[in-house]
């Protein structure tokens, strides 16, 4: 028994260093897909909420969720507290005001496969980013 324990303990080392090491190449890629929405974008005014008829899209990159309204507009709040957020997992809303995204509204997180909720967490205020003219 004490055979088995010595050869497992190495064993589960090496795939915890391996999960991580793995998760810092993750945490680039999302911060690198930020910096690539926002290029050439300007933060401008912040919003309390923004009208759900002029988002196209919602992503998730790097802690935060980007409402893209078309070429030139993205809001941008916190996702902090949605793990399933970093992994590309489904956005399932809960909004308190029909036809808008405000902050307090609900998310939820959903895997793509099976639909497991994966985590819950709350909007934040928007902040408008706008390419310049």
């Amino acid at each position: 028994m004490l055979r088995i324990l010595t050869i497992s303990v190495p064993l589960l080392l090496a795939t915890a260093c391996t999960q991580v090491e793995g998760s810092s190449n993750y945490s680039e890629r999302q911060a690198q897909k930020l910096a690539d929405a926002l290029e050439g974008m300007q933060p401008g005014e912040t919003r309390r909420c923004i009208d759900k008829v002029r988002v196209n899209r919602v992503d998730s990159a790097a802690g935060k969720f980007l409402f893209v309204q078309g070429r030139n507009k993205v809001a941008v709040t916190d996702a902090t507290g949605c793990p399933g957020a970093a992994h590309d997992d489904l956005l399932v809303f809960e909004t308190a005001v029909s036809g808008s995204y405000c902050s307090g509204d609900i998310v939820h997180t959903r895997s793509r496969t099976g639909g497991m909720l994966t985590g819950t967490c709350v909007l934040r205020e928007f902040t408008e980013y706008t390419r310049p003219e």
